[in-house]
C-alpha cells in the first residue's frame, strides 16, 4: 500500500516545472531506486517523462524562497503548460506502485509554482 500526502506548493519565478518528491517508508526514511513518471496530453514538448531514480537520502531540497522542503528526487518535465501532468511512482522494474496524482499548471507567470508531493510506502 501507499499513502500520499496532498501536494503542497509555493510561488516561483522559474519558468520550468519542478516537483520535489519525497518517497519514504513509514518511519520517514528515504527510499532509493524509484522513479516519478509523468504523462501529459497537453505538453507540446514531451508527453511522457521519467525522473532519475530516487536517492537513499535527502538529495533534492527546495530553495530558500517560500518554505524549504527535503525530497529524494525531482520531477522536471519542462516549461509550464496550460494543462495537467499526471504523476505516479514506478519501482526499479518499471511497475507502477502508486496511484496517479494530477498536477495542473498554467502558462500565466502569476500561477507558476513548485510542488512538493510525498509518497509513503507501507
Amino acid at each position: 500500500m501507499i499513502e500520499i500526502s496532498p501536494p503542497e506548493f509555493t510561488h516561483t519565478t522559474n519558468p520550468m516545472i519542478v516537483v520535489y518528491v519525497a518517497i519514504t517508508d513509514q518511519k520517514n526514511t528515504p527510499l532509493g531506486g524509484y522513479k516519478v513518471v509523468g504523462d501529459s496530453a497537453q505538453s507540446p514538448y514531451n508527453s511522457h517523462v521519467e525522473s532519475p531514480p530516487s536517492c537513499h537520502d535527502w538529495c533534492a531540497t527546495s530553495g530558500k524562497g517560500g518554505y524549504v522542503k527535503a525530497a529524494n528526487v525531482k520531477f522536471e518535465p519542462g516549461p509550464f503548460i496550460d494543462g495537467t501532468w499526471n504523476i505516479y511512482l514506478v519501482d526499479g522494474a518499471g511497475q507502477q506502485v502508486s496511484p496517479v496524482v494530477p498536477l495542473t499548471y498554467s502558462t500565466d507567470p502569476n500561477a507558476w509554482r513548485w510542488d512538493f508531493v510525498s509518497f509513503k510506502l507501507r
